[in-house]
């Protein structure tokens, strides 16, 4: 017995920087604009749909404190640019680096790779503020308490007199850490 499978054929529509293709049978998302286009249709928006399910996302991001990758992808003043979901976010200098980071200096994340969470998502002004201090905080914390947690009591070890104090010196034992000798 000989079926027919029927024709599938593909549709590629623009939309502003936003390519879609459709295949029959394919299930989408959209938006109703109008019910009646004049013509009985119903007037549908990929593209607005696509922006309406990319502020929940962002929003979920940001309550689950999800870490995402983006890439930089513009300069601005205080900081630098890279897109989330297809929304423009801004990582402000002061959340790019655990160290202050120079206007000058922001040219070395032109097109990097940042791991960042989102900390601020306001859809009624379309800003999106993303920040990468946030992790590399706790990355640098993670990496001190397994460095503090190799000293073990009783340990004699040399390190060297940074500062002197009335209550005691402050010794830089290497390796990042400082101990207080009283």
């Amino acid at each position: 017995m000989k079926r027919k499978l029927p024709n599938i054929t593909s549709k590629i529509w623009s939309c502003s920087a936003i390519v879609f293709i459709l295949i029959v049978w394919q299930i989408v998302s959209a938006t109703v604009i109008k019910r009646d286009d004049g013509a009985g249709h119903i007037l549908m928006s990929m593209k607005e749909a696509s922006a309406v399910l990319a502020w929940d996302k962002l929003k979920n991001l940001m309550e689950s404190q999800e870490n995402v990758t983006v890439k930089v992808t513009d300069i601005t003043k205080g900081g630098v640019v890279a897109f989330l979901e297809g929304v423009r976010g801004f990582i402000p200098a002061s959340k790019i680096s655990l160290e202050y980071v120079e206007e000058a200096e922001l040219e070395k994340y032109l097109h990097q790779n940042l791991e960042v969470r989102v900390i601020n998502v306001d859809e009624e002004n379309k800003r999106l503020v993303l920040s990468a201090r946030d992790i590399l905080k706790e990355a640098a914390d993670a990496e001190r308490a397994k460095k503090i947690s190799n000293v073990e009591v009783g340990l004699v070890t040399e390190g060297v007199v940074e500062i002197l104090k009335p209550y005691g010196a402050f010794v830089n034992l290497g390796n990042g850490l400082s101990g207080l000798l009283h």
